[in-house]
């Protein structure tokens, strides 16, 4: 009796909530939102239940509001909108989050995250090496990941080759990561069991990411510096073969 109750009650929210906000535009609000809380609750061992039929999708820009014009503060404007049953342009828009994007001044492993639109990954789109737990069916949707690197990424949510949502301690609003898109843990545990409840209909769009204007003189001097060394680290683990395909493809004697 609990349960039937509870649902009719989520059902007439999600309706509510529907008819109060309507549809989203291109951007939304850009200051914190986090109105998930329509559809979702915290069990007694803090695991997320998503138990409303009315979320069908969901699609993450991830974007600079900066270049909007609607963040004050240049250097923490990186945000992550959230869209349930449509995307930016015809989606509800129930969260905005602040979120940290690759910088590749870090080091030689770290890279801009890639812009682009994207789809949770599942079965063999990629391999991933280190440890995994927790999966969630055949997607790359994991309770927890350690890289190679021993680097543990809580909450992760696979889109594009080895970049993922993950939680972390260090969210600033700024480039900060090797290249994956970070999140307050809270909040990449919602967009986790989000991605769960949605399964294949996740989608993701990366945009501004790979704006170099973001990065001062030193971080960009330290990015070409890496760039150099993962070069050459390639350079010397290519065959001869390999490396006269590279210089006929870059049309010069080197590598780039």
């Amino acid at each position: 009796m609990k349960s039937i109750i509870t649902i009719l009650f989520t059902i007439i929210s999600s309706a509510s909530f529907a008819s109060s906000y309507g549809q989203a535009n291109s951007i939304g609000s850009t200051a914190y939102r986090d109105q998930l809380s329509y559809f979702i609750q915290s069990d007694l061992n803090s695991d997320y239940l998503i138990y409303s039929p009315v979320i069908r999708s969901a699609h993450v820009v991830v974007k600079d509001i900066a270049l909007d014009g609607l963040c004050g503060n240049y250097d923490m404007c990186f945000r992550a909108l959230v869209y349930i049953n449509g995307d930016e342009f015809t989606g509800q828009h129930v969260a905005t989050y602040m979120t940290s994007p690759g910088n590749p001044s870090l080091d030689s492993r770290a890279t801009f995250t890639p812009e682009g639109v994207y789809r949770v990954q599942k079965n063999q789109e990629i391999v991933l090496g280190g440890q995994s737990f927790g999966r969630v069916g055949n997607l790359h949707v994991y309770d927890h990941y350690i890289n190679r690197e021993n680097e543990p990424m809580r909450w992760p949510v696979f889109y594009h080759r080895g970049f993922a949502f993950h939680s972390s301690n260090i969210v600033t609003g700024e480039l900060a990561s090797h290249g994956c898109t970070r999140l307050r843990p809270d909040e990449a545990k919602k967009i986790n069991f989000l991605a769960r409840h949605v399964g294949e209909n996740f989608t993701v769009s990366i945009t501004d990411t790979q704006n170099r204007m973001r990065l001062t003189p030193g971080e960009i001097q330290r990015a070409i510096l890496n760039q150099a060394e993962i070069n050459l680290e390639r350079a010397a683990s290519m065959t001869d073969e390999e490396r006269a395909r590279e210089n006929v493809l870059n049309g010069s004697g080197g590598l780039y």
